[in-house]
């Protein structure tokens, strides 16, 4: 297709159905962002059906993904207290108690607890808290120029 001639109409459906290669693709949305009235005649209905179902099955799927976040959110919830669990468990070790012994190797219950506490602190904590903040996010609605006039 050159940049002068219109699609022809097995193009323009492939095009909306996506089956287009690269070059195709681009030669019909340069033709089509001139402003070929004929060709957007034949695009729009159909560009108007897509908008449509998208908004017609999108508020449940954006629910069933708050849901399930907000599920996701929980377990890890559980999974923190149960660290916190095995943090408080381990007691402090002689190393991890003595200021002055903090250059050689951690002993076990110093790099458990260490791991532990800072894996909650910089990992789960921030994780849970942008997790439930997803769930919860509503963009503020954008009023499109043309909706107020009749």
């Amino acid at each position: 297709m050159r940049d002068h001639e219109h699609p022809t109409p097995a193009l323009l459906l492939r095009f909306l159905r996506s089956e287009v290669d690269l070059a195709e693709k681009r030669a019909v949305v340069r033709h089509l962002l001139a402003g070929c009235p004929e060709c957007l005649a034949v695009t729009r209905p159909v560009w108007q059906l897509a908008e449509q179902l998208a908004t017609k099955w999108r508020p449940e799927v954006i629910e069933g993904a708050r849901q399930e976040v907000r599920a996701a959110a929980g377990e890890l919830k559980s999974i923190r207290y149960r660290l916190l669990g095995v943090h408080a468990g381990i007691p402090p070790s002689p190393h991890e108690a003595s200021l002055e012994d903090l250059e050689g190797d951690p002993d076990v219950e110093m790099e458990i607890r260490t791991v532990i506490a800072n894996g909650i602190r910089n990992c789960l904590d921030p994780l849970i808290a942008d997790l439930l903040a997803a769930a919860e996010y509503q963009p503020e609605r954008v009023e499109d120029p043309g909706e107020g006039e009749a």
